[in-house]
């Protein structure tokens, strides 16, 4: 299951792409340009921030164990982790893997995506992807991501989810407090990414030409999404292809938040969901025909049972939804998918729903 590919979601027209992109596929094995440096398949870009539970070294070690290296690694500084940085850049010294490939940069900045910009600016990979420095990854992640390229799509690796919590003894260290779990659709949807994002940041690598000609950047002044935002920006230029290799781990609290959540706080992040959700709104988007026949395809194959959860996500959705520019596009989408299932006699919403 690790080697299947999905090119059936999020996959607009080839020849429409090529196009756009500025390039065909089969341009994508000649010698980089534009700073492409052809030793580096993936550009790694982390924010490094104070560290006080050793989730750098944890870092430090994901990366030592990889089994492909034809990575280097842009650690973007912020301004009140030089301390740090200067701790980690001696550990780094004395590591003979990643010594040689390690990239200290100074941006002057706290902001979380004029950070990644500048990351993107200096990236010498054929993609680049963002690892976060409380994260962690699989010993092939890079692996996966290289076996799958074709350097004009996205590539989208599955995540798991480890619940921890810091602890100072007996030393700083986080501490997992529960199992690995999967909340993450193991193929790439559209339509849900419309609604909110499904993909951790380092489950995602893109490929740094497209994003360069396309003048695709993090939008500054985010206080968190930014990588919601990114990811469907370059979704609408550029086909997304599942590795199935489950891969990211994505370090979230004992009740589910993620460190940024409980950083910037709800309102915050809720504020920035609807910047995100009004840019979504302004952008085309493609879905081929293809993509839909299996769509329908799956639709058919379903069980009645699936009449609650579907009811259950078309009312979340309607709710997160209304009074924005995505309500009335998804409500259309909502009535398509009911005639299909009128048809099959699986009414989703029950006779009197409409």
């Amino acid at each position: 299951m690790r080697d299947e590919l999905d090119h059936t979601v999020s996959t607009p027209d080839r020849q429409q792409l090529d196009a756009i992109r500025g390039g065909t596929t089969a341009e994508a094995g000649r010698a980089p340009d534009s700073g492409e440096d052809p030793a580096f398949f993936l550009s790694v870009l982390t924010r490094l921030g104070q560290d006080h539970f050793g989730s750098h070294d944890d870092l430090v070690l994901c990366l030592e164990s990889q089994t492909r290296r034809s990575f280097e690694w842009v650690i973007l500084v912020r301004p009140g982790a030089i301390e740090e940085a200067d701790r980690l850049r001696s550990v780094l010294d004395s590591s003979p893997f990643l010594g040689g490939r390690c990239h200290f940069l100074y941006p002057g900045t706290d902001d979380r995506s004029d950070l990644l910009n500048a990351g993107l600016a200096e990236a010498r990979g054929q993609y680049l992807v963002v690892l976060d420095d409380d994260d962690l990854v699989t010993h092939d992640w890079v692996e996966q991501f290289e076996r799958h390229a074709d350097g004009v799509s996205i590539l989208r690796a599955r995540a798991v989810t480890m619940p921890t919590r810091p602890r100072h003894r007996p030393q700083p260290h986080m501490s997992s407090e529960g199992v690995l779990a999967s909340p993450y659709p193991p193929r790439f949807s559209l339509v849900r990414h419309l609604i909110s994002n499904s993909s951790p940041s380092h489950s995602l690598a893109f490929p740094v030409r497209p994003l360069r000609r396309n003048g695709i950047a993090w939008l500054s002044g985010l206080a968190a999404t930014e990588d919601w935002d990114f990811l469907m920006h370059s979704a609408s230029v550029m086909a997304v292809v599942d590795v199935m290799a489950a891969t990211a781990i994505y370090r979230i609290s004992p009740r589910g938040h993620s460190r940024s959540m409980i950083a910037e706080g709800r309102q915050s992040w809720e504020a920035a969901e609807a910047i995100v959700r009004a840019r979504i709104a302004e952008r085309p988007y493609t879905m081929d025909g293809k993509a839909l026949l299996e769509a329908l395809a799956r639709l058919e194959s379903t069980r009645p049972g699936v009449r609650t959860s579907y009811t259950t996500l078309r009312v979340r959705i309607a709710h997160r939804t209304t009074g924005t520019a995505l309500y009335w596009p998804l409500r259309q989408a909502h009535l398509l998918v009911k005639r299909v299932f009128v048809r099959l006699g699986r009414d989703p919403g029950g006779p009197n729903e409409r």
